[in-house]
């Protein structure tokens, strides 16, 4: 800061008095009793803090990404062993049914490979419910919802 003054003045004396003021001040904390460094090292280990949860967050996603991933895997060969098996079922099914038909088993054995092409369907709704839940999982963990 800086600040000047003049001054004129009469008295009774008869002489002028006058004349300039000027000064400086200067302020610097010097002593500041360590603040500023202790507001550095917080502000520092903030930022160190907030790297550690982008590296955390990094190593969670991809731990997501690859879970669902082996989850997927999984359901579509699932899937594939269901659509055969169901294929096998509908097949001793309709050969049941033609045995019975011409009277070459009894109604026993046509309801048990009715049963079985039952379960089968079933498995095959299962397999392929799966399915859509863990490609719902993979999108969310590639941030696609």
């Amino acid at each position: 800061m800086a600040m000047a003054d003049y001054m004129s003045g009469t008295g009774d004396m008869g002489q002028g008095t006058g004349g300039y003021l000027a000064g400086i001040v200067i302020g610097l904390p010097v002593l500041d009793g360590g603040r500023r460094k202790a507001m550095v090292g917080e502000a520092q280990a903030m930022q160190e803090k907030a790297l550690a949860e982008v590296e955390r967050l990094k190593l969670q996603i991809a731990s997501e990404v690859d879970t669902a991933l082996r989850e997927l895997q999984t359901a579509l060969q699932n899937v594939q062993t269901a659509k055969a098996a169901l294929k096998a079922a509908e097949e001793d099914e309709r050969v049941a049914k033609v045995r019975y038909e011409a009277g070459r088993s009894v109604l026993v054995e046509y309801l048990d490979a009715l049963v079985a092409l039952v379960r089968a369907q079933v498995n095959d709704a299962q397999a392929r419910y799966e399915l859509s839940v863990t490609e719902d999982k993979l999108r969310r963990a590639i941030g696609e919802w």
